[in-house]
């Protein structure tokens, strides 16, 4: 979806003309060694200018912003340069390597074009205009430019780069053999190995990418994009807090990156920072420029977050200014799909396709909006370029198969069916299978061992709470409780965790620290989850709030009277009650006919009994 937690599949950028975009992502601030040794010699040639002096000083300022990482301070002083010498093809030059290093290919182009203009060669820019075009959304503009035979040599890495990134966002297939061939051709070029990087995250190769990551930050620490992806990685692999100060080194090395902004604020969100996470996207939106692009910006943060009614009401304010750019239209389509508003949302991403026939997003995205609308026939022929890959995403393939069952056709649905069954190749799997199946035969402290090993990859939900629960089953009560405290520190606000912590805190009688986990949960889960508010119950009965418990149960009873578990809960606390205690067995007695083989509420019921 276009708004959710998944990972990114483009290199486009948020609020400007981009490929596929499913996220606010800018490309970040790159270093090509040849470029540099280019600029260096340059900056040193007298100029032929009116004002050599401040042009040649600003131009040096430039590279020196550039090689620190701060593209910020690296674009205004190129911009300097160029104000400076109107007639320096290089500082025109400079500024569009900049504006492409924050992404922003409008600007980029309109520089080389200036360069050009005063005499900068054609062809030692084909591959930064390849950039611009991929990031203005002319995916296969961009793809002609990057395989232009006059690519100088020394920028053919660079181009590769900018090949595989088109042929990602226009869903062709060969896009790792660029990546690959990218880091061939300049193996110390610290770009290339985060470029691979991020193709291998996308392609669920979670332990490549993180040795290739590892390899862009050795050549070069000051990697804005590798030191971001590095955050990106850490926070499925060990965590939201974990992730946090990769984002920071990013921010420090350029206080105007905004993507790095984008992702801080999501991550402070996602922990429950709010104060801090708008902070960061206040940040961010400044950089923005405008009014319409911060509440953009804000609306993305706010559907990040599955707050989709923030998430609407902030991009209607942008009052349709938005309208004219693919992320938003992508974000909007996605609003109107969660809402159930399919009509809406097939008329924004038909926009979108029409504009962007190969954003994978937008055809995956309108295929459901028009099943969702009834027009079966219309999702097939929306999905039917994805569907068609050899490599297409189970997504798709699923939502086609539906759609391939409503005309009748149970063959192609089954077909597609079958083809999004298939394993997607993720190292987290082949570790989940064999440990299953270990829990399954009853070898739990192996089926740990293998769970451990997994979560050493990937310490996301699924890896955690499978850990904990087979060293549980092992017996190993303390060590599962260290796993969930580390992923909980992590995460503090992870639902599933929480219940497993309320639940032990429960079974430990720490009802002081069970009452602080559930109420962290009820404000997160609301006041209709019938059992959280028995557990509530519990939790400040055994505190000594014998009134406070009531409301719970009474409230969770009235939510389900048919749950033999609310009925218990009610049922236990009116027993202790000598004026209520009749009332309390009846409910008693009804909880144990509902669940006649539950024996906490066989031995409940006993105990009123004998009391009576």
């Amino acid at each position: 979806m276009a708004i959710s937690r998944a990972r990114p599949s483009c290199w486009g950028s948020a609020g400007r003309r981009s490929t596929t975009c499913s996220r606010p992502m800018t490309c970040m601030g790159e270093k090509h060694t040849a470029w540099l040794a280019v600029l260096a010699a340059l900056v040193l040639a007298p100029p032929a200018a009116a004002s050599p002096r401040e042009a040649r000083a600003a131009l040096a300022r430039s590279v020196a912003a550039f090689r620190a990482g701060d593209l910020t301070r690296a674009r205004d002083a190129a911009e300097a340069a160029a104000r400076s010498e109107p007639r320096a093809g290089l500082a025109h030059a400079m500024v569009a390597r900049m504006a492409l290093g924050q992404g922003d290919g409008v600007a980029a182009e309109a520089a080389l074009d200036r360069a050009e203009k005063v005499g900068f060669p054609k062809e030692r820019a084909l591959h930064l205009r390849a950039h611009a075009r991929l990031l203005q959304g002319d995916g296969e503009g961009a793809l002609a430019l990057a395989r232009d035979e006059r690519v100088p040599a020394r920028y053919r890495a660079y181009a590769a780069r900018i090949e595989g990134r088109a042929m990602v966002g226009t869903g062709a297939e060969g896009a790792g053999a660029a990546f690959v061939r990218a880091v061939r051709l300049a193996p110390a070029d610290s770009l290339a190995w985060s470029d691979l990087a991020r193709f291998r995250l996308v392609s669920n190769d979670s332990i490549g990418a993180a040795a290739a990551v590892d390899r862009a930050i050795t050549l070069d620490p000051a990697n804005r994009e590798a030191l971001i992806l590095k955050g990106e990685l850490f926070r499925t692999q060990y965590g939201l807090a974990a992730s946090l100060p990769w984002f920071e080194a990013a921010i420090d090395l350029d206080p105007g990156n905004g993507p790095a902004l984008i992702e801080y604020a999501a991550t402070l969100g996602d922990m429950g920072r709010y104060t801090e996470m708008l902070a960061a996207s206040r940040r961010a939106a400044a950089i923005r420029g405008s009014t319409a692009q911060a509440l953009y910006l804000q609306a993305v943060l706010a559907a990040r977050a599955r707050n989709y009614d923030l998430a609407r009401a902030l991009i209607q304010r942008t009052g349709g200014a938005m309208d004219g750019f693919p992320a938003a239209l992508l974000l909007r389509g996605g609003l109107d799909y969660h809402a159930g508003a399919f009509a809406q949302a097939v008329e924004r991403l038909g926009r979108l396709v029409e504009m962007q026939p190969d954003n994978a997003d937008a055809r995956r995205l309108l295929g459901a909006a028009l099943l969702g609308a009834n027009d079966a026939q219309g999702a097939v022929d929306a999905l039917q370029p994805l569907i068609a890959r050899r490599d297409a995403d189970s997504y798709a393939l699923t939502v086609a198969a539906r759609a391939f069952e409503r005309l009748g056709d149970r063959d192609a649905a089954g077909a597609l069916l079958d083809r999004a069954a298939r394993p997607v190749r993720d190292v987290a799997d082949d570790g989940w299978a064999g440990g299953d199946a270990l829990v399954a035969e009853g070898r739990y402290r192996e089926a740990a061992d293998a769970f451990a090993r997994d979560a050493n990859a990937r310490f996301d939900e699924a890896a955690a709470l499978r850990l904990v629960d087979a060293l549980d089953r092992a017996g190993a009560r303390i060590e599962a409780q260290r796993v969930l405290s580390l992923f909980l520190q992590q995460n503090p606000r992870n639902v599933a965790a929480l219940k497993v912590a309320a639940n032990w805190q429960i079974a430990a009688k720490d009802w002081a620290g069970a009452v602080r986990t559930l109420e962290v949960l009820r404000q997160r889960l609301g006041n209709r989850d019938a059992a959280l508010l028995s557990q509530l119950a519990w939790a400040h009965a055994g505190a000594g709030k014998p009134e406070r418990a009531l409301i719970y149960a009474r409230a969770a009873y009235e939510l389900a009277p048919a749950s033999p578990i609310a009925a218990d809960t009610l049922g236990v606390l009116l027993a202790r009650t000598p004026d209520r205690r009749a009332d309390g067995i009846a409910l008693l007695q009804k909880a144990a006919l509902l669940a006649p083989d539950n024996a906490a509420i066989a031995a409940h019921l006993a105990a009123a009994k004998r009391r009576a």
